[in-house]
């Protein structure tokens, strides 16, 4: 997973390859980042240029630049150079989504809006 920032539109993008072996892990992340600081999804797709990889993308806006800093700070502490979530935090993701329902639904919607 990879995490760019948007200060400006308060915004982070969250990129993520289709075959990462720990891909609902990380999208259960992105979802917990959305409730933990009140973040809206603006955008969840996935596209797949020849040649390449295939990526889920997925959009949040913040209400405000607080909560996009703290958001972006809270991805940075929790978040492992590899772009997995640090094992020291997987116990946080089955609380916030149980079962892994939110990361399905998340797959599920971004696989549906595929950008050619």
């Amino acid at each position: 997973m990879e995490i760019e920032e948007n200060v400006k539109d308060r915004m982070i993008t969250f990129y993520l390859r289709r075959d990462e072996v720990e891909l609902m892990n990380n999208l259960s992340f992105v979802h917990l980042v959305m409730m933990k600081y009140d973040g809206g999804e603006e955008a969840c797709e996935s596209f797949h240029y020849p040649g390449n990889d295939e990526y889920i993308k997925i959009t949040v806006s913040f209400p405000d630049w607080s909560a996009s800093s703290n958001a972006m700070a809270h991805c940075k502490q929790n978040v492992s150079s590899t772009g997995n979530v640090k094992k020291s935090y997987k116990g946080a993701l089955p609380k916030a989504d149980p079962s892994g329902f939110m990361a399905g639904f998340l797959l599920e919607k971004a696989l549906e809006n595929k950008r050619r």
